[in-house]
């Protein structure tokens, strides 16, 4: 009786555990099916047109033995000849605007003949123009001719600086993603084809940021580069 028992116990664990590792199999095989995945990088790109730039322009007046008055009128001469010349090229008046003014009463040392250790003190005046414009050609020329202002005893300072943007990058940055994302399925159905799988619907996607880049520091294109890429990772489909 007891024997019985035994055989009959042992039956019954027996088939247990194979059940055990049929379901245990059955679930690894569906798991290694829906696993199944490609990983591709789908990118796009696009010439944009900037539509807008930014120049500033510092323009300081310095000279011995003048008043204050007399500095602030000569930088007044200055700035008005500056706003006519960027009206001739085609710059609007109302597009420029004045930002910071700055004067101050410094000392210049002389050279190394004097007998004294610095000249008389003057007063050093500068104001800074910011010219903001979409017509980019109209800024580009105002920029090339500049040169011709030191005719008219006008130095640019160092710190004057140009640059060009584009306004609308968020709708260009989400059309540029959907395209990359489109590109990445095509590339992913390329690979399906090869390894005789269905391509399925996206499991992951992380999408990388706008990048905007000049073609060359020096170049007098008005467009710049935008490109964005995508990683996305698709099912496979047997």
């Amino acid at each position: 009786m007891k024997n019985r028992q035994t055989i009959l116990l042992s039956l019954i664990l027996s088939v247990g555990i194979i059940l055990s590792s049929i379901a245990i199999a059955n679930t690894l095989v569906k798991g290694e099916k829906v696993d199944r995945f490609v990983t591709v990088i789908g990118s796009a790109q696009r010439d944009i047109e900037v539509d807008l730039g930014v120049l500033h322009l510092n323009i300081g007046h310095c000279e011995k033995d003048q008043d204050l008055s007399e500095v602030k009128n000569a930088l007044d001469s200055k700035i008005q000849f500056i706003y006519d010349y960027l009206e001739s090229k085609g710059i609007e008046k109302r597009e420029i605007e004045q930002s910071h003014f700055y004067v101050s009463l410094v000392n210049f040392p002389v050279d190394d003949y004097s007998d004294s250790q610095y000249e008389s003190d003057r007063y050093y005046a500068r104001v800074e123009l910011v010219v903001k414009t979409h017509n980019v050609d109209a800024l580009r020329e105002s920029i090339s001719d500049m040169y011709t202002l030191i005719s008219k005893d006008i130095t640019l300072s160092y710190t004057s600086h140009v640059g060009y943007m584009v306004r609308n990058l968020a709708g260009i940055e989400t059309e540029l993603k959907e395209e990359a994302t489109k590109n990445a399925r095509e590339l992913a159905e390329k690979f399906g084809v090869y390894s005789n799988s269905t391509i399925g619907g996206i499991k992951k996607v992380h999408q990388g940021d706008l990048s905007v880049e000049r073609y060359d520091f020096n170049s007098t294109l008005n467009f710049q580069k935008a490109s964005v890429s995508s990683t996305v990772e698709f099912y496979l489909i047997d």
